[in-house]
């Protein structure tokens, strides 16, 4: 017994170590306005060693859009594979006005850390539950993420194991949602930006387009 113990205080301070280490790192990547999307995946995989003893089966990072009231999978990691979301079932908004929502959403929003079982409809709505028992779920646990006082979505997990988490394993996954929150962000700010650049550049080669159907008239 004195040597599992040991076993597992050695396991739990290279887990702790690693924590520190991929917090450390993704601050300097930050810093330097390095690619989000891959620091949110490498904090992801980092959450899920941390929850290993719970048998994360999976894990992913939902986005919420206050106004259209849905949330969005912004990444997907299924066994360690991260997953292709665009065209997939996973590309879509749920709005979080579905009636089965109503106290998900609502324990997200007011609860600091959220776990329960794959039938417990206050933390998984009957929409989703067939696909997460389908991998062999158990349980699901959330991390809500907040920017202030706003919520701005959650990091979810699925759990083999029908144990909860420890209060220690839930402070580590706590301190990596920091970072998911900054880095989020950052894709979000690097998005829109995008976004803003191809309306431009749309907007100046139909302005092109018009003159030069403009000239070519006035040439007949």
């Amino acid at each position: 017994i004195a040597r599992e113990q040991e076993q597992a205080a050695r396991e739990r301070v290279a887990t702790l170590e690693r924590v520190q280490f991929v917090l450390q790192r993704s601050a300097e990547r930050l810093s330097m306005a390095s690619d989000p999307k891959a620091i949110i995946v490498e904090m992801l995989r980092t959450a899920a060693e941390v929850l290993a003893p719970l048998g994360v089966q999976g894990m992913g990072l939902m986005s919420y859009q206050p106004t259209t009231r849905t949330v969005r999978v912004k990444a997907h990691i299924l066994n360690d594979v991260e997953q292709i979301i665009a065209g997939s079932a996973l590309d879509g908004d749920w709005s979080v006005d579905l009636p089965s929502m109503a106290i998900p959403w609502q324990r997200i929003q007011t609860e600091d850390f959220v776990w329960g079982l794959t039938s417990d409809p206050s933390v998984l709505i009957p929409e989703v539950r067939e696909y997460h028992e389908a991998l062999g779920s158990r349980a699901v646990a959330y991390i809500p993420l907040r920017r202030g006082e706003e919520t701005t979505g959650w990091i979810g997990f699925n759990l083999a194991s029908e144990m909860s988490p420890t209060t220690e394993q839930i402070e580590m996954i706590e301190a990596l949602s920091g970072q998911i929150v900054l880095a989020a962000e950052m894709d979000r700010l690097a998005e829109a930006a995008k976004q803003a650049a191809l309306a431009k550049l749309n907007e100046v080669i139909a302005r092109e387009q018009e003159q030069a159907a403009q000239e070519r008239a006035a040439e007949l």
